[in-house]
């Protein structure tokens, strides 16, 4: 049978005035989904972030990517039968949805699939409220090639498990459990997008690191947790998942002897959750002798830490150490953002790192339902 063109979208994103930083980050999760359907179908991944990439400034914000024109001309000419698009956040989520709008304004029988962290919680009113076919809820590594195995046999993608669907004015969803050997995955797919154009631009992001040759990393998905301001456990699950230390190793030295690669940033949520497989990753840094920096743009929990931890840590090249904090009042964190964490112990594990001279930052949060001006002042003051 004819193999079906398939395109996948990194949309073009909105920068707003205030806002302290650009854009540019590798699209990881369509890496990875175009790893595992590359051989399934014909693929061109458009980049908005790279592709005729431009800027167009307005009052309080301005687009960054490539032209509305531009993009209509792109898919024009590659004519696909299916398009995914990425929505990573909420906040874009209207480019996402502009680019579903030039599709159904080229051919309305183009399938359009959004994909990524907001469709997986909000495919509900996506699905209501634009021209897109299916969300994929989940991870898409193995719900995509399925619905493309099922667009190319004529066969229905509403049965496919981890799509939402309307049918008669309902939005229907079929779950699909959870990846649980991430090992199985390939790397993701680099050789689909122009890397090098990411890594000499000027407006990329990687946790507010400036080096050059950097590149974002995830080792590992889910978390266990119940902090009631955080939504990752409705897109990535609760289970916590991860790749093998020998799999994170591997495929950091894959990005060094490929591309160069000098500054990784673990995009995880919970690097160090599993401390026998982080101890393993960070020996195996230092034992090869790589000669890196890393840091966790994400921060970590620092309830994971030790100081033979922190001290690996240094010694492995990270140069920041980020934690998750949110709020200095113990009783703050217990009862109303359920954090399971230790004040003191926090503290404790920060007042090292300045002893070591391993710099740290923290995120806090303030104004939650039921925290008061003292609570709020509490943490101000720490």
């Amino acid at each position: 049978y004819k193999l079906p063109r398939v395109m996948l979208v990194n949309p073009p994103q909105k920068i707003y005035k205030h806002a302290w930083n650009s854009g540019l980050y590798f699209p990881v999760g369509l890496l990875y989904v175009a790893a595992v359907i590359k051989d399934k179908c014909t693929l061109k991944i458009l980049d908005c972030m790279i592709d005729d990439f431009e800027i167009k400034k307005f009052d309080n914000y301005e687009l960054q990517g490539t032209p509305d024109e531009k993009i209509y001309k792109y898919i024009m000419d590659f004519n696909p039968d299916i398009v995914g698009i990425s929505v990573p956040f909420t906040s874009q989520s209207e480019n996402a949805i502009n680019v579903c709008n030039i599709v159904k304004d080229i051919n309305p029988n183009i399938t359009v699939v959004l994909g990524g962290p907001d469709p997986s919680i909000r495919y509900d009113h996506l699905l209501n409220n634009t021209k897109a076919d299916y969300c994929v809820v989940g991870e898409g590594e193995e719900t995509f090639p399925e619905i493309i195995y099922n667009y190319s046999q004529n066969l229905a993608i509403e049965g496919v498990e981890g799509v939402a669907y309307k049918k008669d004015d309902k939005v229907i969803k079929i779950d699909r459990a959870f990846i649980k050997d991430l090992d199985k995955l390939p790397f993701p797919a680099y050789d689909l997008i122009n890397v090098k154009e990411y890594l000499k631009s000027e407006f990329i992001y990687a946790g507010r690191m400036y080096e050059p040759l950097k590149m974002t990393i995830i080792s590992s998905r889910g978390c266990p947790y119940n902090c009631v301001f955080c939504s990752i456990k409705l897109s990535m699950g609760k289970p916590f998942r991860y790749h093998s230390a020998d799999y994170t190793i591997n495929h950091m030295q894959h990005l060094i002897g490929t591309f160069g690669i000098q500054t990784f940033h673990f995009e995880d949520d919970n690097l160090s959750l599993h401390k026998p497989r982080f101890h393993e990753i960070l020996d195996s840094i230092i034992g090869n002798k790589m000669n890196i920096r890393w840091s966790v743009p994400n921060g970590l929990r620092a309830d994971t830490f030790s100081y033979e931890m922190l001290d690996k840590m240094k010694a492995s090249g990270c140069t920041n150490v980020r934690v998750g904090i949110e709020s200095a009042n113990q009783e703050v964190l217990d009862n109303i953002i359920k954090k399971d964490t230790n004040v003191e112990y926090i503290i404790d594990m920060l007042k090292y790192c300045h002893r070591i001279n391993l710099h740290s930052s923290a995120f806090w949060i303030i104004g939650f339902p039921g925290e008061t001006i003292d609570n709020m002042k509490e943490t101000i003051d720490v």
